[in-house]
């Protein structure tokens, strides 16, 4: 990680103080990662507890899992802006999630799924992906946003979170 980011509160390259962090189990196994976080996410300091957060954290229960299981991490630690170097640290942070203990990572949204995979998320929607960057691990799932909901039908969140919990209970973690 970037020798330069002594307080993760704040980002080093445009200052802001509006900062969300990786949190959940270090050691999880499984790796979420979002795109960018909401307002409320910015206040809290923490993935997923936004409006997108509360759908998948419901979603996630409707097939008996629980989010705090889980790893979570964004693609980019802040609002995106202009700076690319801010880009790059957000990048950086979720790549280094990756490294460690994980075996399945679940890409939730288009830009982690285009960045990742340079695929459409509705091509690949709760299917197995392939991405050349992520290889250490024994599988990688692309997922809608949940925010999506709010202009899609909850289905296609449904169906990819379905897909998910299946693959889980066919023992694709060792």
């Amino acid at each position: 990680m970037t020798e330069t980011w002594k307080d993760a509160s704040i980002c080093p390259h445009c200052m802001t103080e509006d900062v969300v962090v990786a949190s959940g189990p270090k050691n999880a196994q499984v790796l979420l990662i979002g795109a960018y976080p909401d307002e409320r996410e910015l206040v809290t300091g923490k993935p997923f507890t936004g409006n997108g957060g509360v759908i998948l954290k419901a979603e996630l229960g409707r097939v008996g899992l629980d989010i705090k299981q889980f790893r979570l991490v964004y693609l980019q630690h802040h609002v995106p802006n202009k700076n690319p170097a801010c880009s790059a640290l957000g990048v950086e942070l979720a790549i280094a999630e990756l490294t460690k203990y994980r075996q399945i990572v679940l890409l939730i949204g288009s830009e982690p799924v285009k960045f990742f995979c340079k695929k459409s998320v509705d091509d690949v929607n709760g299917l197995q992906v392939h991405s050349p960057m992520i290889t250490q691990v024994s599988l990688v799932m692309a997922c809608v946003s949940p925010a999506s909901v709010f202009s899609k039908s909850v289905g296609e969140l449904r169906f990819a979170i379905k897909q998910f919990n299946k693959a889980l209970e066919e023992g694709m973690i060792k």
